[in-house]
């Protein structure tokens, strides 16, 4: 969970859960959530206000306003804390001073950029269908679909983690193709990681710039 502009206090237990809550909100994501928090302040009084006044903010339509007021009552923020905690992780959010820096400083996309996600419907449930407009546009294109089918193959994960085959109880096509290697879910795509030609030389250049401290420049230069 991150917001790069947006400080807030956790506001102990209470506050970690309305930050995990309002993460876990489908529809919610960086751009809407620093919207919201720069209105409201903190996620719990986000989570507080009426559907009217969180359709004032931009980007939160009708359908999203709802989910949001019901957070409250359906997303069980705090026994996701205890299964993690149980599981030994620790669930830290960005006001604290053990979240990584580099996550606050992830800046905005380009500002002609369309980065709007399609809110769900009854043709675009999974969230497969609903970037399926990335591919429409050969500018987004270009990067998105090298980009779309390796995130895509982890869809059988939630934000969190959790294992699911069903997204707004539609089902999940986690399948999708690397360099012309398809796969069928996130064990195909680690197989096709593993056996990429480049990931040989790749791990190698990348624990010899850990070990050295170098460059990749300055070991091309030290290799010659």
């Amino acid at each position: 969970m991150h917001d790069s502009d947006t400080p807030h206090e956790a506001g102990g237990e209470a506050g970690l859960a309305a930050t995990l809550r309002l993460a876990l909100v489908p529809g919610v994501g960086p751009r809407t959530r620093r919207s919201l928090l720069e209105r409201f302040g903190t996620p719990q009084a986000v989570l507080s206000a009426a559907p009217s006044e969180l359709r004032e903010v931009q980007g939160v339509g009708a359908k999203l306003s709802r989910a949001i007021a019901q957070a409250r009552d359906v997303i069980d923020a705090e026994g996701e804390i205890a299964l993690c905690r149980r599981q030994g992780i620790e669930v830290v959010a960005d006001s604290d001073p053990q979240y990584p820096d580099v996550l606050r400083e992830i800046p905005d996309p380009p500002a002609d950029a369309n980065t709007a996600i399609p809110e769900v419907s009854e043709d675009a449930a999974t969230m497969r269908e609903r970037i399926a407009v990335h591919l429409e546009d050969p500018f987004c294109a270009s990067c998105h679909q090298l980009t779309d089918p390796i995130g895509l193959g982890f869809e059988n994960f939630d934000g969190i983690g959790r294992w699911r085959t069903t997204e707004n109880d539609a089902t999940i096509d986690a399948s999708g193709e690397l360099d012309g290697a398809a796969f069928q879910d996130a064990w195909g795509l680690a197989e096709a990681v593993a056996n990429h030609p480049s990931t040989g030389p790749c791990l190698s250049q990348k624990v010899l710039q850990y070990a050295t401290g170098a460059v990749s420049d300055e070991l091309d230069d030290d290799l010659e």
